[in-house]
């Protein structure tokens, strides 16, 4: 295992009960971690960034966090946001002025298809596609997901399969250039 990305948050309201433990065992396994947050249409953009934000702690060299981008489920409160590439825009920008760089866009074809497809150019991806190279963002992921039932040593349950697209080198490079939730002097 080269790296982890743990789930911190799920909407506006939601806070993994398993995550500062998750955290601090992935931290003590001396592995480059991350902070993922399931973005949700029943919250605004603003309030979901400020739930992440407030759940993530600070840092040396963590992995840039990750915005899950696939939700299409109806709310149990609230009304819809009915533009998610706008929200997922400011929730990117709320983030990144609080942690120093951009999170990656996590996302599936189907809900790239029906609201980012024309969005997020310059942005990185993490794409998800089973067991076959992805075709979704050929030129903006950086993690590729191709298996969502794996399983690793001191882990109970079920886990995600990802690859960095790079070399031992890149990924290191990527590591340090990121300066996300960076701890602060």
């Amino acid at each position: 295992m080269k790296f982890a990305c743990l789930k911190a948050t799920k909407g506006g309201d939601f806070r993994d009960p398993s995550f500062a433990t998750n955290w601090a065992q992935a931290v003590s396994a001396g592995i480059p971690v991350g902070a993922h947050h399931f973005f949700t249409q029943c919250k605004s953009a603003k309030h979901q960034a400020g739930n992440f934000l407030a759940t993530v702690p600070p840092l040396e060299n963590p992995l840039p966090s990750v915005i899950d981008a696939e939700h299409r489920g109806p709310c149990a409160k609230g009304t819809p946001q009915f533009d998610p590439a706008t929200e997922i825009a400011v929730f990117l920008d709320v983030v990144q002025a609080q942690a120093g760089c951009c999170p990656i866009i996590y996302g599936r074809p189907e809900f790239n298809s029906a609201y980012l497809s024309q969005s997020f150019r310059n942005e990185r991806f993490w794409v998800r596609s089973s067991f076959v190279t992805p075709y979704l963002r050929k030129a903006e992921w950086v993690f590729w997901q191709y298996h969502k039932s794996g399983r690793r040593s001191g882990v109970t349950g079920p886990v995600d399969l990802n690859v960095f697209r790079g070399t031992p080198e890149t990924f290191a490079y990527f590591i340090k250039t990121a300066n996300c939730f960076a701890a602060k002097p």
